[in-house]
Parts: structure tokens; C-alpha cells; sequence
């Protein structure tokens, strides 16, 4: 489940295998040729979801659509290998953007942040680790379960990684290393600078703030 200030709609652009594994709760799947006939749409933000080449196909989807008149376009990253299952329901809490700032609020206590530092000071005050721009993976997966471990000693329900990756990052190879290394889950988010900027120069023009919470479903259960 999606929720902002105002409606949003959710569009899962992914094969059906996949979505049927696992989709954000209340999203309709699509294509993109009938995405951009759906002009009810337009007036309200909608969520694209994709994975793999998909994903990356999601900004010229997003460009498009925003040229032919949709008000907020956002991306989120829909590859289920980044997800390991939890016992129960698990979510992001709330991601606010705020003019100049991104928060996670909710339960933010048993999250940890990692970005890289080509975001800058989009991060606002979320305790985060900042890795290098074009950093090895390697190194950068045993800093991020270095700065778990000191996480955890200050409070032990720290149990996930949200990696929020900006441009010239390989951010599937990242998450998979993450996952793979850490039994913590890994969730993974568009973050680009110039996705973020774009989004906060809207709010501020607008006057408004937005919440993003994000559930994943298998099986008829959220994890």
C-alpha cells in the first residue's frame, strides 16, 4: 500500500511471475501503452514499479508521461530479490520528502540508511552511512555491516537496510551484495539526486508534503 496527502495509484510494470510473487499492496498491473491512456490518472501521483531492465527503463517512461500532462511520476524499485521474507508485517514506516530533506519516521528506530554521498544534503537528519561515490562493492557492503554492528549496539531491534542509491551507482549489485552478506532485509529505492531535487522543487512550488509507505505482499501476507 501506497499512501501520500493526496490519491495515488500504483502501476506494476513488471512480468506477472513477479508480481505475483510479491507487489505493493493495492497496485494494478500494467503496460506502459495503457498506462498512457488512463487520463483519470493524471491529476493525481502515480508510482511506477519495475525491476531489472524494467527499472531502468522507468525514467524515459517517466519523461513521457510527464510530458503528456500526469502531475507526479515516482519510481520505486520492485526486484523481490532484494526482499528476504520477515515472520508477520513489516513496512517502511513513513518516507517523508520534504522541501530540501528526506525523513523516515514510523518505526525509523530498526532502520538504517545507506546512500551515497552524490545525494548530498537531500538526506536531511536521517542517521545514515554515506558511502563514496563508485565505491567497490566490497568494501562498501563491510562498511555497511561495520555500521550495523555499532547500530545494533545502541539499539537491537535494528533489523533492515534501506539503500537509497543516486546516479552512477550500480544499485542492483549493491543491494544483491548487501542481502547476500547481511541478515539484516534490504529494501531498495530510487533515489537519484536529480529525482530528488525534482520532487522537492514540486512540494515547494506546491506547498505540500508527501508519505510513502511501502508494503510487500507473498502469499497473501505482507513481509
Amino acid at each position: 500500500m501506497l499512501r501520500s496527502g493526496a490519491a495515488v495509484n500504483v502501476a506494476d510494470l513488471r512480468d506477472m511471475a513477479e508480481f505475483e510473487r510479491a507487489h505493493v499492496e493495492g497496485a494494478v498491473r500494467l503496460d506502459p501503452l495503457s498506462l498512457r491512456t488512463l487520463d483519470a490518472w493524471k491529476a493525481e501521483t502515480l508510482v511506477l514499479v519495475g525491476s531489472g531492465a524494467a527499472y531502468r527503463a522507468l525514467r524515459t517512461l517517466r519523461a513521457r508521461l510527464t510530458e503528456e500532462g500526469f502531475k507526479e511520476v515516482r519510481i520505486l524499485e520492485g526486484g523481490v530479490r532484494h526482499w528476504r521474507q520477515l515472520q508477520g508485517q513489516i513496512h517502511l514506516g513513513e518516507l517523508l520528502v520534504k522541501p530540501d530533506r528526506l525523513d523516515l519516521a514510523g518505526d525509523s528506530e530498526r532502520w538504517v540508511v545507506v546512500a551515497t554521498e552524490d545525494l548530498g544534503d537531500a538526506m536531511g537528519e536521517l542517521e545514515q552511512l554515506i558511502l563514496p561515490a563508485g565505491e567497490e562493492v566490497r568494501q562498501a557492503t563491510r562498511r555497511v555491516q561495520n555500521h550495523l554492528q555499532r547500530a545494533r549496539q545502541r539499539a537491537d531491534q535494528v533489523a533492515n537496510v534501506l539503500l537509497i542509491s543516486g546516479p552512477g551507482q550500480d544499485r542492483e549489485v549493491l543491494a544483491m551484495a548487501l542481502a547476500r552478506s547481511l541478515r539484516d532485509n534490504v529494501f531498495v529505492l530510487d533515489g537519484s539526486a536529480s529525482d530528488l531535487q525534482s520532487s522537492m522543487a514540486l512540494r515547494k512550488r506546491l506547498g505540500t508534503s508527501s508519505s510513502l509507505d511501502v508494503f510487500a505482499r507473498q502469499g497473501g501476507q505482507c513481509w
